[in-house]
């Protein structure tokens, strides 16, 4: 069950936006999709409870919701065959490891500014400290 996180220190940068997308993806691909949302706003989850509520494409695959503690990540729900998590924005160090454990691969949102670059900096410039990472086994 691959695990994709999606990371960026900054908010605004895109990260709930992109995971939306990722799980609607595979879903639609008809793979058993999870959007777990670790983020305090839990906007992915939002975007889940209204896609479910509109129903705007006629059976459009279902998306499982998972509902994730930033300060305890575990490991996913079995029964799935793509997560995609997005996080909240200002991991770094023990957070973001706990993400990176979880994690296959983690994907960073960037938008075309000057503090968007600089915090995605800063934040991959962390990640190849990572065990997961520097092994190779979570692609960063």
């Amino acid at each position: 069950m691959p695990v994709i996180a999606i990371v960026n220190r900054k908010g605004g940068s895109g990260k709930s936006t992109l995971a939306t997308h990722l799980a609607a993806y595979c879903a639609h691909k008809g793979f058993p999709a999870l959007a777990g949302d670790a983020d305090f706003q839990q906007s992915s989850h939002v975007w889940l409870r209204q896609r479910d509520r509109q129903r705007l494409v006629a059976n459009a695959p279902k998306i499982a919701g998972w509902s994730v503690d930033p300060r305890n990540i575990l490991r996913a729900p079995s029964g799935m065959s793509h997560v995609v998590l997005d996080t909240p924005g200002g991991l770094k160090g023990y957070d973001l490891l706990r993400v990176v454990m979880l994690a296959d691969a983690v994907v960073m949102p960037l938008t075309h500014s000057l503090f968007d670059r600089e915090s995605a900096a800063e934040c991959y410039g962390e990640l190849p400290a990572h065990p997961p990472v520097a092994r190779g086994r979570c692609k960063g």
